[in-house]
């Protein structure tokens, strides 16, 4: 009894080490396992955060990109149309400086702050301003081309006053040149009339810049004042349509000789004032009348040659041309 109690003693603790040794193996097994576990997750979350930062950083990118992108857009359609790209604090002529000038008229100015060009476009006439009034008027320093366009038949009042103007381009279509209109241009030293026109209003070029004037085929009257002051001017051709000089015309120019048209009637008061370098000068059989004070204090003629016509002369029409000699033509 005793040898089998300890017989049973030992099975049994042998059974109890035998039941606990695949345990100890399993356990030890899934301790392995689960450091496998862990760092797989460990591995796996390490990725998760580096793909989820590498999203976040590309959504960034993208964000930046997108926002950036209207504004490239925007860019690319103002090139495209020809357009300024204007930069912040800057004011591009195309945004304030256009408008209307007459009922079909629209006005546009272009170019460098310091060189605009002034463009004139649409059909019929321009309206008329006063000497400050004109829409382009506060720009007239830095205006240096005028482009009226085809279409355009007048030219209004003042339109172009005390404008720093050195170019000037007119269309066929224009008929008429107001009061004014090219007054006090000084830098203005061409401009070639149009075919077309037929009526230049006084003071038109009144102290301007011109060398040479040429006046077309059609015009009838040159008014009072037209081209007084033009001081530079050296040559002059009047049109055979020409009717009438006006009161100090060509008053203060500067041209050596000038050929008075057959159709001529009347040459105003003081109409050739001061013209100091005319040395000769032809009166036409036409011409009935020579006011007041016509080639006054043109020194520099020396030889007048007037028609065997009845001609009304004016008071003082040829004072202090004390250099002069009148010559009689059958």
């Amino acid at each position: 009894m005793k040898v089998n109690k300890k017989v049973l003693t030992l099975i049994l603790s042998v059974m109890m080490i035998v039941s606990y040794m695949p345990t100890f193996a399993y356990a030890e097994s899934g301790d392995e396992s689960n450091i496998e576990e862990s760092a797989t997750e460990v591995v796996e979350q390490e990725k998760d955060l580096s793909d989820e930062v590498t999203e976040e950083g590309a959504e960034d990118v993208a964000e930046e990109e997108e926002s950036l992108k209207p504004e490239t857009e925007d860019q690319s359609e103002l090139e495209q149309e020809g357009g300024p790209i204007v930069k912040s604090g800057s004011k591009s002529p195309e945004e304030v400086d256009s408008g209307t000038c007459g009922a079909d008229l629209t006005w546009t100015l272009t170019g460098e702050a310091d060189d605009l060009t002034l463009a004139i476009s649409g059909t019929g006439e321009m309206d008329d301003y006063s000497r400050s009034s004109s829409p382009w008027h506060s720009y007239n320093e830095t205006i240096k081309t005028i482009v009226v366009g085809e279409g355009v038949s007048s030219i209004g009042k003042y339109a172009f006053s005390d404008c720093s103007c050195q170019i000037v381009d007119l269309p066929d279509s224009l008929t008429s040149i107001g009061n004014n209109a090219f007054f006090y241009c000084a830098k203005l030293t061409d401009i070639d009339l149009p075919d077309s026109l037929n009526y230049l209003g006084a003071e038109a070029f009144y102290s301007c810049g011109l060398t040479h004037i040429e006046i077309p085929e059609g015009v009838t009257e040159i008014k009072g004042n037209t081209f007084e002051a033009c001081f530079y001017v050296t040559s002059v051709t009047l049109p055979e349509s020409l009717i009438s000089i006006g009161t100090r015309a060509f008053a203060n120019c500067r041209m050596s000789e000038i050929t008075i048209p057959d159709n001529v009637t009347t040459i105003g008061l003081f109409a050739f004032d001061n013209c100091l370098q005319l040395t000769e000068i032809v009166i036409p059989r036409s011409v009935s009348k020579i006011d007041n004070g016509a080639f006054y204090s043109c020194k520099g003629l020396t030889s007048v040659i007037i028609p065997d016509s009845f001609i009304e002369f004016g008071y003082d029409a040829f004072y202090y041309c004390t250099n002069a000699t009148f010559y009689v033509k059958k």
